[in-house]
């Protein structure tokens, strides 16, 4: 993915960080630590209505989440791994 043009076009317009937009993927990163099940249940809705795409969600999970994950690094892996499972099982 082209980093620079992704925040290019989230922020075109913005004024503060207050204001900064959400992608599908984003909500869906944000919610892989907690994995409540009200969380995977956002993270199916989201896939099922074809708002995340697989392999971009597991792209920016290695390349911008990953690296700032403190800890418990095989669980969040693995967390992942079984979203894709859950939510796109042919792929």
């Amino acid at each position: 993915m082209n980093t620079t043009w992704y925040l290019h076009s989230c922020w075109a317009g913005i004024e503060t960080a207050s204001q900064v937009p959400l992608d599908a993927t984003d909500i869906a990163l944000s919610k892989l630590e907690p994995n409540a099940e009200r969380d995977r249940e956002d993270v199916l809705r989201l896939a099922g209505a074809g708002y995340i795409d697989p392999q971009v969600l597991k792209d920016r999970y290695y390349e911008e989440l990953r690296p700032y994950l403190l800890s418990k690094l095989p669980w969040h892996d693995k967390t992942l791994e079984l979203w894709l499972e859950m939510a796109w099982p042919t792929t």
